[in-house]
């Protein structure tokens, strides 16, 4: 691992230029795999009584485990593999399971992994589980119809040629550019297209407000552990 903690899920990163964040996130996805398995054979396990069979001998295992411990003290099983469950995960692995409500939220750890399995044992399907950075960080639906793996270095760089194709005064707002175990997302001011430019600053003016403060911008956003989709947002940058 290149990146100090990347394997936390209290892990961020801010990114300067763009190129840094599309180096970044071709390294989390050499760094990522994705396994195909029966919903009805997943089982969640407390940590406390899996960690002895994960390989803790391995330094960088034994700092998982240690932050697994600190959030969601979970395992998920699935026919002679284990791995730690990071927090970002438990939304999907509920809805694989069919499960919800606050009241999970109370159980202790071991009682909490029981009622989740008794519905994994009756889920139909098969799960596409996310493994990255040493954790299950997604549980998505895994058959024909369900979840597609799509490529994140690919949907931003796809992002930036169309924008440099089409609004060739575009650029990178330095820093925007953000990355967590759930979402990311960067933010670009756009130029190049003086239809528009015109267009939004009669709009501006027809709010009252300062052409000079304001510029159109473009925010694109997306997730791979299902906490958003693939999309832009409009935006107004000073």
């Amino acid at each position: 691992m290149n990146e100090a903690r990347v394997y936390a899920d209290g892990f961020e990163r801010s990114f300067a230029e763009v190129k840094d964040l599309l180096e970044f996130l071709a390294e989390r996805g050499r760094n990522a795999k994705w396994i195909r398995k029966p919903t009805n054979t997943l089982r969640l396990a407390p940590l406390e009584k899996e960690a002895q069979n994960l390989d803790a001998a391995d330094a960088s295992m034994e700092e998982i485990l240690e932050d697994t411990e600190k959030n969601t003290q979970l395992v998920l099983k699935m026919r002679g593999e284990s791995y730690p469950v990071r927090d970002c995960a438990i939304r999907t692995i509920l809805s694989r399971a069919g499960v919800n409500g606050d009241g999970l939220r109370k159980l202790d750890k071991a009682t909490y992994a029981k009622v989740v399995n008794y519905c994994l044992r009756v889920a139909k399907g098969d799960a596409l589980i996310k493994i990255a950075d040493g954790k299950v960080s997604a549980v998505h639906g895994g058959d024909k119809h369900d979840y597609c793996i799509l490529d994140m270095k690919a949907m931003f760089e796809t992002t930036c040629e169309y924008l440099n194709l089409n609004f060739k005064g575009s650029v990178y707002m330095e820093g925007s550019g953000i990355y967590d175990h759930s979402i990311v997302s960067a933010m670009w001011k756009l130029g190049g297209s003086q239809e528009l430019l015109d267009t939004y600053r009669k709009a501006l003016d027809a709010h009252g407000m300062d052409e000079k403060i304001l510029s159109p911008a473009l925010r694109f956003t997306t997730s791979d552990v299902a906490a958003s989709g693939a999309n832009l947002y409009p935006m107004s940058d000073e």
